[in-house]
């Protein structure tokens, strides 16, 4: 076994994340980063071993986050929607994984604006990352955390600073954030919503399973969980059913004994009693539900036709309502790679791949856009896997 191969299954013991694949080449360039420029890689595994500091910044090194305010935005509508019905004072909401904090932050936002007191909720958040965490306090954030259509809810909420924008003075403390791991969850039920967007990706079999558990321990009874577009129909599997809020990506536990939570027994993460900030007005947000026979194929035409922009509209809309539909991610990242958005179209082709591995054409255009962007070794395993297919 090589040593890249014993630092790879060190972090999934450890961590529980999944190296393979994909993954694998994004540990290389993580280890890379890492590492001493004279440093040999048996060298790195000793000091990997002997450091829970190192392994926590390498897998911050290794994930790497793609959030901005209200991503996704009709999540935090059907949130505003559904908190209206609670009765539960004060409602606490969870955001696990929460990166440099935009996602807690809206959630904060679209709760003020479903009529909700600062003093009738709470929004704790936590990450893996010191860096992330440190960034959501501090409440400053540049272009790339605000994106599609402004409306005037940035100047309400954010003060333009430097060469970015920061959240003001009295919204700061809405939020209590901590550094935390997302395998170290409470094993009791007291979070009313939790969001879990886009993290079971990074996981393997084994600790998806021990996420789910937690969730459904660390869920009331009653309560939602928030997930990424391509989640919900996978966690089925770990005893989970879709809501049937369309465009929401949320589930709930289910009532069928057979998919009961194992037995495991986590340790609890630690938050401190939360702090305060008045109130204030946020966004409303409307989202028109995708008619049932509107198709991938239909967005196909529209694309083939030159509406490009009518069809990425209409896929996100047939996407939210049929997330696990892998030509539908494939066909978006098309759509986003040709208006140039990178990010976005790289995601999609990963979740294209995360549902359907054998997916070739979403193989062979990652592999195009990597090497584009310069990640030759990335690019390269995509190619290998692709010749592979063909060969076979």
């Amino acid at each position: 076994m090589g040593v890249i191969d014993q630092i790879a299954d060190y972090v999934n013991e450890h961590a529980g994340f999944e190296t393979s694949g994909a993954g694998r080449q994004q540990l290389v360039k993580a280890i890379e980063r890492r590492n001493a420029p004279d440093g040999s890689l048996e060298d790195y595994l000793l000091k990997l071993q002997s450091s829970p500091a190192e392994l926590r910044s390498l897998l911050e090194d290794f994930v790497v986050p793609e959030t901005f305010f209200f991503r996704y935005e009709e999540s935090f509508r059907v949130l505003a929607q559904w908190a209206v019905q609670r009765k539960t004072r004060p409602l606490r909401i969870l955001s696990a994984a929460c990166s440099t904090g935009e996602e807690p932050y809206s959630v904060a936002f679209a709760l003020l604006e479903a009529g909700w007191k600062p003093r009738d909720f709470q929004v704790e958040a936590f990450d893996l990352s010191d860096s992330a965490i440190q960034t959501a306090r501090a409440g400053v954030f540049r272009s790339n955390s605000f994106r599609g259509k402004i409306g005037p809810w940035r100047d309400r909420f954010f003060e333009p600073v430097g060469v970015g924008w920061r959240v003001r003075s009295q919204y700061l403390g809405l939020i209590d954030f901590r550094r935390s791991n997302l395998l170290l969850m409470e094993d009791v039920a007291c979070w009313d919503a939790i969001f879990c967007r886009n993290v079971m990706i990074y996981f393997d079999d084994p600790s998806r399973q021990r996420v789910s558990d937690l969730l459904h321990r660390a869920l009331k009874p009653d309560g939602m969980l928030f997930l990424g577009p391509a989640e919900p129909a996978a966690m089925a599997a770990y005893g989970w059913r879709t809501t049937g809020m369309e465009m929401s990506f949320t589930v709930t536990a289910t009532n069928d004994p057979a998919m009961a939570p194992s037995a495991i027994k986590p340790k609890p993460i630690m938050l401190a009693p939360r702090r305060r900030a008045i109130g204030y007005s946020a966004p409303r947000f409307t989202t028109d539900a995708v008619p049932p026979e509107m198709t991938v194929e239909d967005a196909r035409k529209l694309a083939d036709q030159g509406r490009v922009n009518d069809a990425r509209e209409l896929l996100r809309r047939v996407l939210a309502a049929r997330p696990d539909d892998a030509g539908g991610r494939f066909l978006l990242g098309l759509i986003e790679e040709s208006l140039g958005n990178v990010a976005e179209a790289e995601a999609q082709y990963r979740q294209a791949l995360y549902l359907e591995p054998a997916h070739q054409e979403a193989m062979h255009h990652m592999a195009l856009l990597l090497r584009k962007q310069g990640r030759s070794d990335a690019a390269g395993r995509f190619e290998r896997r692709v010749a592979k297919r063909m060969s076979s």
